[in-house]
């Protein structure tokens, strides 16, 4: 019986030592404040708070194998940022393609006809190019091939 006393005075006073007391009061302006400390001159409401230490989170063990095999957080980053990377290249190879197409279909329009229209962007009617705006175009197609088809 005596144990048994002894025993639950002393898991009393471990818990009492975790909790710490925290005071709240409510100032002038109804704003409501919480201090370790208890302030001058108000009513408080004194609050028991029990510490408690976070658990850490569970490890996966593994066996030195799987240690040796597995790629690290930052190889996996890499690989990663590789293939996006190599994603990134190969479409922009595919638009590449794409616009070297149009830079010599533009080209061989621009060269195969004697008349050229375009379309007028801010009327939306078709307009007949005269030689200088047919040069232009033509220069600028022949720009965009030697830059997309390479």
């Amino acid at each position: 019986m005596r144990l048994s006393v002894i025993l639950w005075l002393c898991a009393f006073s471990v818990t009492a030592l975790a909790a710490t007391k925290v005071y709240k009061w409510v100032d002038k302006d109804g704003n409501i404040h919480y201090s370790e400390q208890k302030p001058a001159n108000q009513q408080v409401d004194t609050l028991q708070i029990k510490e408690t230490k976070p658990s850490p989170p569970p490890q996966k063990t593994m066996t030195e194998s799987e240690a040796d095999n597995s790629p690290s957080a930052d190889e996996e980053q890499a690989q990663q940022r590789v293939a996006a990377e190599q994603s990134l290249q190969a479409a922009d190879q595919v638009n590449k393609q794409k616009l070297c197409q149009q830079a010599k279909d533009n080209r061989d329009a621009l060269n195969a006809s004697i008349r050229v229209v375009r379309i007028d962007p801010k009327t939306g009617q078709q307009v007949r190019m005269n030689d200088d705006e047919r040069v232009s175009a033509l220069q600028q197609a022949e720009q965009a091939i030697k830059e997309y088809c390479q």
